[in-house]
Order: C-alpha cells, then sequence, then structure tokens
C-alpha cells in the first residue's frame, strides 16, 4: 500500500550528482530523499577517472576520495587507430577511482548526514501543485518542496518529459571492462579506433578500467562486443597489445546502449537536471564525472541563493541555469568539438601530428579538459 511521506527535496538518482547534492542539501538542513533504481555498490559504464577539481568542495561535504586510496594520474597518451602516440603530462593530477567504490562511499556519507538513500525504488511520474511536488515511485508516493533530476545518461524521466534529445544525434554504446593488467598506476591512455575511442587506467583496487564508446552502428557492423574487439579494437596496436596481454575479471562486459550526446538541457519543464542529465561530455575529453559533481555545487548555491524557499523555486532554477551555462556549457560544447576531431583515422593522424610539433596547442587542449578548483561550500 502506498504511503505518502514529506520530504524537503527528493532527488531521483543515485549516481555522482545525486549522491553529492543529496549529501549537500542535508548539509544545509533538509530533509532528502534519493530514489535510486538499481543496488550499490555497482558497477556502471564509466571511464572512472576524475581530475581534483572536485576534492575542495568534496572535503567541505566530509568526503575524502584520497582515503579510498585511488591511483594518481598524471601522465596521458593519446593514439590515433595505426598506432601514432602522443605523450603529455596532465595539467592537474587526477585519481582514479572505481563507480563501485565512490558510489557506495557516497551513499554511505549522505546517508550519516540524515539523507534517506531507496534503493531497487524505480521513480514513476510526478506532478506539480500548489504545496509542491507529488512523485510517485514503485513502492510509495513522496510529497516534496523540491525535486531533482540526477539520473544519468538516460531514464525514465526523459522519455516522461519527452526530452528532445531522444530524437536527435548518433547512438553510441559503451562497453567496460576491468581487467588484470600491467598498466602504469600514473598513466591515462585514450585509444582511437575506428568509430570509437577507449580509455584505459587503473582503479583503486589495481585493476585496470577498459571503458570505450563506439557507434552502436559500428557494433552491429561487426557482429557483437567479441567481434568488435578482436576486428576493430585490436586494429590499433596499443589495444591489441592490452587485450592480448590482459585478463578479463568478468564474464561478460557492463554496456550501455542509447548513448546521445545531442543537447539536453540544465532545467527541463522547471526541473533541474543534474550530471549527465543535464547534457554529456564526449569522454575523450574526460571529467565526465568532475561536471557531474561540478553541477551537484551549481544547484547546492542555487538553493542557498533563495534560502531553500519553495515559493522562490524560479530565481533558483535561474541561478542554476546561468551558473550551469558559465562553467558547464563551454566544455560541453569543448568535448563535442574534441570528438569530432578523433575516431577518424585520418583527421585522428592529422589531429595527433599537429599537437605533436606545437606541445602548447596540447597543453592547452589537456588544460580546457580541466576546470578551475571548486571552492569549499560552507
Amino acid at each position: 500500500m502506498n504511503v505518502t511521506r514529506q520530504y524537503d527535496a527528493l532527488v531521483v538518482g543515485g549516481g555522482l550528482a545525486g549522491l553529492t547534492s543529496a549529501l549537500g542539501m542535508a548539509k544545509m538542513g533538509l530533509k532528502v530523499l534519493v530514489l535510486e533504481k538499481g543496488n550499490l555498490p555497482r558497477h556502471k559504464v564509466c571511464g572512472e577517472y576524475i581530475s581534483a577539481e572536485v576534492l575542495p568542495f568534496l572535503k567541505s561535504l566530509d568526503v575524502d576520495f584520497e582515503s579510498l586510496n585511488p591511483a594518481r594520474i598524471n601522465k596521458l597518451v593519446l593514439s590515433a587507430p595505426s598506432g601514432q602516440a602522443l605523450q603529455a603530462n596532465l595539467d592537474q593530477e587526477s585519481l582514479g577511482l572505481s563507480r563501485w567504490a565512490m558510489d557506495y562511499y557516497l551513499a554511505q556519507k549522505a546517508e550519516a548526514a540524515g539523507v534517506r538513500v531507496a534503493l531497487q525504488e524505480p521513480y514513476l511520474d510526478f506532478e506539480l501543485e500548489k504545496e509542491g511536488y507529488v512523485v510517485r515511485s514503485k513502492k510509495a508516493t513522496y510529497r516534496a518542496n523540491w525535486l531533482i533530476m540526477a539520473y544519468g545518461k538516460l531514464g525514465q524521466p526523459d522519455r516522461q518529459l519527452n526530452r528532445s534529445f531522444l530524437r536527435k544525434g548518433t547512438l553510441y554504446s559503451g562497453i567496460k571492462w576491468h581487467l588484470e593488467a600491467d598498466w602504469p598506476r600514473d598513466l591515462v591512455a585514450l585509444h582511437n579506433f575506428k568509430g570509437g575511442y577507449a580509455g584505459v587506467s587503473q582503479t583503486e583496487t589495481g585493476l585496470v578500467n577498459l571503458c570505450y564508446l563506439v557507434r552502436t552502428a559500428t557494433v552491429k557492423k561487426a557482429g557483437g562486443v567479441e567481434a568488435l574487439e578482436q576486428n576493430v579494437l585490436s586494429q590499433n596496436p596499443h589495444l591489441e597489445q592490452l587485450l592480448e596481454k590482459s585478463r578479463k575479471v568478468w564474464e561478460k562486459p557492463v554496456a550501455i546502449s542509447g548513448v546521445r550526446f545531442s543537447a539536453r538541457g540544465a532545467i527541463t519543464q522547471g526541473l533541474p537536471m543534474l550530471g549527465d542529465s543535464a547534457g554529456l561530455i564526449a569522454p575523450l575529453s574526460g571529467n565526465g564525472m568532475a561536471l557531474a559533481i561540478r553541477s551537484a555545487r551549481l544547484w547546492l548555491e542555487a538553493l542557498r541563493s533563495v534560502e531553500a524557499k519553495p515559493q522562490l523555486r524560479k530565481a533558483a532554477l535561474s541561478h542554476y541555469q546561468s551558473a550551469w551555462n558559465a562553467q558547464i556549457q563551454g566544455r560541453l560544447r569543448f568535448g563535442k568539438t574534441m570528438q569530432g576531431l578523433f575516431g577518424g583515422t585520418m583527421l585522428t593522424e592529422l589531429a595527433l601530428g599537429t599537437a605533436a610539433v606545437f606541445p602548447p596547442v596540447t597543453q592547452q587542449l589537456i588544460k580546457q579538459s580541466h576546470g578551475k578548483p571548486l571552492a569549499p561550500f560552507t
């Protein structure tokens, strides 16, 4: 039997953006509920690479990712399908951490701060009434003054809200493996292949995360994931060597399909969108996890600007939209531009050749993929 329960804020999605925003709102004194359709911990398709730009903000929420023994990454290798490679130093240290560890750690921190994290409770729909939002899940009905969407790349709310990005852009699939491999703990690699590119880096466990994005049509044409890796990814000698000399620790990969990089928007039908729900950054430019956490920081600032008064909802949304435009929108555009330069053999070779001849260009591109450190939230 459904029971109506009252919360100050309800967050749909228990990922990085959802849990970080929930934790921040709890520290503001709000009663917060997170609806997560799955369980925690669990593996997700993700590059599992996060820049240090978010650490000052997270530490102000009593979140210390460095306590999880992350790989400390400060070197980059970028290769073309032919194997031509460019090496560079990152402009700031980044952390290699699995989503298994990060999401679970954040959930524990949120619950310790008073957040209720409801697992295996899928969101269904909502209505906006004079008193606030009425939100239905598969288990109960809730009332909340604020409703925040942070459900990731694709979810039930997208279809319910009839978001336009569902009908635009090329379809991609994401595939992720954890490998036992001899891999430098301080290195992240981005290896291009025909139709996509793969990120490789170590996590806190010592296992290597291989996560690649590929056009869905390329997967179908190859005849499935196994054939794709044997006949397409392995044309890049760096990926060929990695696949030959490593051992996959799972029987099947973690996979997602239906990924689109079309513009989404920070606000949809009066609802704040956080993390990937607001927009996907092309993995080649990295830092999707950092941007998710940054969006949570921007939402907390917007909420604090109106002292969390629901009657000032429009002002809070306007504040969030302006901040998102200033801090995130440009990075998404940069990511889209970078994605356009890679994946095709000739263009990738040309881009790498140019970068090799002009090292300052390389460093500037790396710098553009990272943001300024986020200030503490006090």
